[in-house]
């Protein structure tokens, strides 16, 4: 029994230290983190598309950029451009199949280093 103990808390212990896979561009993102920020895939706008026509002020932006991490189905963090050009920030919740409906988590104006 001891030895079974010892077993299950070692695969614990490895398990709370892992680092993740993201198979389609073979990049290291931490467990339960944010994946690194890309340009917005085909995937990803058929999302934005899908909860625009829930929500649909998201039809003011162009989204740019996304970042995504797995929950109980996935966030997204998309990085968007207003009509003035300004840069504003979306985050989606998309819920597991028959889980429930999409929902926008935040949204408003994200910081621009570069503006003047």
């Amino acid at each position: 029994m001891k030895k079974l103990i010892v077993a299950v808390l070692a695969c614990v212990s490895t398990l709370c230290g892992c680092q993740c896979h993201k198979a389609d561009n073979d990049m290291n993102v931490t467990c339960g983190g944010y994946s690194k920020e890309a340009k917005v895939t085909a995937q990803e706008m058929e999302v934005w598309d899908s909860v625009a026509k829930i929500y649909p002020v998201l039809n003011e932006l162009t989204p740019e950029t996304v970042k995504s991490q797995v929950v109980a189905g996935m966030n997204y963090d998309f990085s968007c451009r207003d009509k003035q050009g300004k840069p504003q920030s979306v985050k989606i919740f998309m819920p597991l199949p028959g889980e429930g409906t999409p929902s926008v988590l935040a949204f408003g104006k994200r910081l621009d280093l570069n503006e003047e």
